[in-house]
């Protein structure tokens, strides 16, 4: 069995451009943590996210990113805060 097969991946699957990916997913989750603060609201937060995506160059994200604080976190993603 190769690692495509026992990893459920696709023949263009590429190891490299995997953690690349993973890179920029932790450098985007820094990103948005250094502007999150006390007394900010989600909407602030989405819109922080939104300039972080920019600024790493982001043009496509597979997921909305969906951000929440307190209370909120309990709900569903069909929820709304």
């Amino acid at each position: 069995m190769t690692s495509p097969d026992r990893e459920a991946v696709g023949t263009r699957f590429d190891p490299t451009l995997m953690r690349r990916a993973r890179e920029q997913t932790w450098l985007a989750l820094r990103g948005i943590q250094a502007r999150i603060h006390p007394g900010i609201s989600e909407d602030e937060a989405q819109v922080a996210a939104a300039e972080v995506f920019r600024e790493l160059g982001v043009e496509r994200l597979w997921h909305p990113p969906y951000i929440r604080f307190g209370p909120n976190t309990t709900k569903t993603y069909r929820q709304r805060s």
